[in-house]
């Protein structure tokens, strides 16, 4: 409880407008955080792909699958998608 994780360096397709969207099996189980960054040693243009992070610090315990999505904002399609399960338990101290 506590601890923080990331989900680091996501690629988008920017020449889609396409970005990782995310849905929390309890929402009140985190508090997150993103992130948008060019890679490295690329030069940036218009459409250029980015890498997307979050970082998900644990609000309480338990097992929450968290659902990842890469979409444009206004379509349905979704381009990729993977699933990531955290479990959270007590901090011994």
């Amino acid at each position: 409880l506590g601890f923080s994780y990331n989900i680091r360096n996501l690629k988008t397709a920017g020449s889609g407008s396409y970005t990782w969207q995310y849905t929390i099996s309890d929402p009140d189980a985190f508090e997150v955080r993103q992130s948008i960054a060019p890679p490295e040693n690329v030069e940036i243009n218009p459409g250029t792909p980015y890498n997307q992070s979050f970082l998900f610090k644990a609000l309480k315990t338990g097992e929450y699958k968290v659902h990842f999505e890469l979409i444009q904002p206004w379509s349905k399609d979704v381009a990729n998608s993977f699933d990531v399960v955290f479990v959270v338990k007590e901090t011994i101290k």
